[in-house]
């Protein structure tokens, strides 16, 4: 904070660069067991670490994305589909500027 009272001239040394981001993305696909065919509308859950929770779900390639996320440790992914079994993965460590990718294969339930 500075405070200038009026009718003075102050000088001040002050570095208005944008501070650097520390972010990275976490990406991959989710395929059947079966026949590694891409899993259509699966929830994918970012559970746990610094940037969480965040949901999103598989488009028609079975891709998912999470993009500018917080650079840190504990990220935690969760996979989900009617009709699969559940999948896990945890614990992603996603590092400054880095592309984590983490696939999954999922299993169909006898349900």
């Amino acid at each position: 904070l500075l405070v200038v009272d009026p009718g003075l001239r102050t000088e001040a040394d002050v570095d208005l660069t944008p501070a650097q981001v520390t972010v990275g993305n976490i990406l991959g696909r989710v395929v059947r067991f079966e026949d590694n065919g891409p899993v259509k509308g699966a929830k994918v859950t970012l559970f746990a670490g610094p940037s969480s929770p965040l949901q999103t779900t598989t488009d028609s390639q079975g891709a998912y994305a999470f993009n500018n996320l917080r650079a840190g440790t504990g990220y935690g992914l969760r996979v989900e589909k009617t009709g699969f079994a559940r999948a896990t993965r945890q614990p992603i460590t996603l590092n400054e500027g880095q592309t984590v990718t983490a696939d999954f294969v999922l299993r169909r339930t006898s349900d």
